[in-house]
């Protein structure tokens, strides 16, 4: 079965008190059905990624990266994952979530 999936990656980032660290997590398919631990590295990623400042509560931090969503663009780490049943690429250490549609449909399109 062939599939596209849209994942993050790069977890790197300080993980904040109230959140939860799952050093194991290497990539996360953004889905419906994202474990907590999954959402929370999202979470973690898309503010460091962003420079987002980072607060011991969750409230300061979202409102942080509600502002900056407002007034800039936001990006993380990730893009697109290939797979056909055990094949698996991968996005590479450059590639990002910001054009995911426009690639989707130059695939579809065979461009």
């Amino acid at each position: 079965m062939k599939e596209i999936k849209i994942v993050a990656t790069e977890f790197y980032y300080k993980c904040l008190c109230w959140l939860t660290e799952d050093v194991s997590i290497q990539l996360v398919k953004v889905t419906g059905l994202c474990t907590t631990a999954e959402v929370d590295a999202l979470l973690y990623g898309l503010l460091g990624y962003n420079d987002i400042p980072l607060s011991v509560n969750p409230a300061g931090s979202l409102i942080a990266l509600m502002q900056e969503m407002k007034e800039n663009n936001v990006a993380m780490s990730g893009g697109l994952l290939f797979q056909e049943d055990e094949k698996i690429i991968t996005p590479s250490c450059c590639c990002g979530l910001e054009q995911w549609k426009e690639i989707v449909n130059d695939i579809k399109a065979k461009k």
